[in-house]
């Protein structure tokens, strides 16, 4: 986890609140399924945080409140 998934998963706790840890395990989720398929050592989560987020909020499970 690099010190760009630090910022990002900040920001998103700010906008977001408790249900970050939704975001979290969903996108953990789909990390493990994707390193069952492609056997990589390094993973970005950059790009799985934001789709889980885009996905979860498109689901209804996420309402921002801006």
């Amino acid at each position: 986890m690099g010190f760009g998934d630090v910022k990002l998963l900040s920001i998103l706790s700010l906008l977001l609140g408790k249900s970050i840890f939704s975001i979290i395990i969903c996108s953990l989720f789909i990390v493990i399924l994707v390193n069952l398929i492609k056997k990589t050592d390094k993973i970005p989560l950059g790009f799985y945080l934001s789709f889980s987020t885009i996905a979860l909020f498109f689901l209804g499970v996420l309402q921002i409140d801006l």
